[in-house]
């Protein structure tokens, strides 16, 4: 490995990044602009990183990666990768925003310093996602099929996690920093940060291959540290839902001499901190987004077909969501699962045999096999809820937002009322 100069290398990133933002903003058709929880790329090129993305050959052919896996800032607790929690496709445009809730329990976890921005952990896409999930308790069953799928999507698209509905300490991905070792030309792009997905490779490669079967007392194989770390190679073949990664395997590094050890030290100390290129957004903010999304679904069709949900058969997750709403989801999915590495697929419902129970889940989502049983029988009437001011299951959901949006700030007004006259 040849003599490294610093400033070359730098220039060569420079570079390599201008020409990879071209082709990168010439085939994403707006995706990138959409991704609201990550710097622009004005605030990468000051801080001389890029994103990595794993990628399959032509026609989907299998492609083999290696990477060097990178420490985190020596400000940031030493952790693999940082788990992230991401609302996505919020708003018109599809944005995702960083889930302000979850991430400052995963800031406070980790023993970080919690932005200022999310202190208050409160989140009103959460919020309206939780109160989806109380009126779906309520009126479950009562529910034709297309009311069913239409309130399930609306539920499920407001989630922040991936996987299933008790899979909520599940993150959407991890991000990780890497430096691309497949050859000498790759490396010299430095650092990238990559979001990793959880389950195909995180959970289902790299712990398993950090697992030392040979040392009992320790058994932990550490890639990322600068002397004794390895590669970690894996392969990816295929697009979208049809990806797949296999081959995972950390390989131990050997530097020729202490030079190139010297330029691997140096990658490693140009590592931001997370926080760096995280972006969080105010409550307002993101209350405005859910405001246009709200105002969207507001806006759809309503569904042709009305039919009652049969017992049985469970339909699946692509039947789950339909109108306009569904098809706009889709448009901002496609180039997230374009190289399989975000948000997931969830899997479908299973086929349940014969009867089963209805039973309400202990965590705030509805299980997702949980469908309501056509049955001969009569039901009794529903108890009529009692009156209550802030029982807004009748308003539409732009109203609701509205009037959430006055009361808060109603409260706002009168708690400054109180503080000045209490220094009166």
């Amino acid at each position: 490995m040849a003599k490294r100069n610093r400033k070359d290398r730098r220039e060569a990133r420079r570079q390599a990044y201008q020409s990879d933002r071209k082709q990168r903003d010439d085939d994403s058709g707006g995706w990138e602009e959409r991704r609201k929880f990550l710097v622009d790329e004005g605030t990468r090129e000051k801080l001389g990183i890029y994103e990595w993305r794993s990628q399959a050959g032509e026609d989907g052919k299998a492609v083999r990666h290696k990477l060097h896996l990178l420490p985190p800032h020596a400000d940031d607790p030493p952790i693999n990768s940082l788990p992230l929690f991401v609302h996505p496709d919020i708003g018109p445009n599809g944005e995702s925003y960083l889930c302000p809730k979850k991430m400052a329990s995963v800031f406070h976890e980790l023993k970080m310093p919690i932005p200022d921005i999310i202190k208050d952990a409160k989140c009103p896409i959460c919020e309206e996602h939780d109160r989806r999930v109380a009126h779906y308790r309520k009126v479950k069953g009562d529910l034709s099929q297309s009311e069913w799928e239409k309130l399930w999507g609306g539920m499920t698209a407001l989630r922040n996690h991936s996987g299933q509905w008790n899979e909520q300490n599940k993150p959407k991905s991890r991000l990780t920093w890497v430096c691309d070792a497949y050859d000498e030309e790759s490396e010299k792009l430095g650092v990238g940060f990559w979001l990793m997905p959880v389950t195909r490779i995180y959970n289902e490669g790299l712990l398993d291959c950090m697992e030392d079967p040979d040392d009992p007392e320790d058994g932990y194989i550490d890639p990322f540290d600068e002397k004794d770390g390895c590669y970690f190679t894996f392969k990816r073949k295929g697009e979208g839902l049809g990806t797949k990664y296999s081959g995972f395997k950390l390989t131990p590094r050997k530097w020729d001499d202490d030079e190139d050890l010297e330029w691997f030290q140096g990658v490693m100390d140009s590592v931001p901190r997370y926080d760096e290129v995280l972006v969080f957004h105010t409550y307002e903010e993101m209350e405005e987004a859910l405001a246009g999304m709200l105002a969207e679904e507001a806006n759809e069709e309503p569904a042709e077909e009305d039919e009652p949900r049969s017992r049985g058969r469970s339909r699946g997750r692509d039947s789950e969501r339909g109108g306009k709403r569904e098809r706009s989801r889709s448009r901002s999915r496609d180039r997230d699962d374009e190289d399989g590495e975000e948000d997931e697929p969830e899997e479908r419902p299973r086929k349940s045999k014969g009867r089963h129970r209805d039973p309400e889940p202990d965590d705030d989502e509805p299980e997702e096999d949980a469908r309501p049983r056509s049955s001969k029988r009569k039901r009794r009437p529903a108890p009529e809820p009692e009156a209550d001011e802030d029982d807004d299951s009748e308003k539409s959901d732009a109203e609701r937002v509205a009037e959430r949006s006055r009361r808060r700030k109603d409260r706002q007004k009168n708690k400054t009322s109180r503080h000045d006259e209490e220094d009166d």
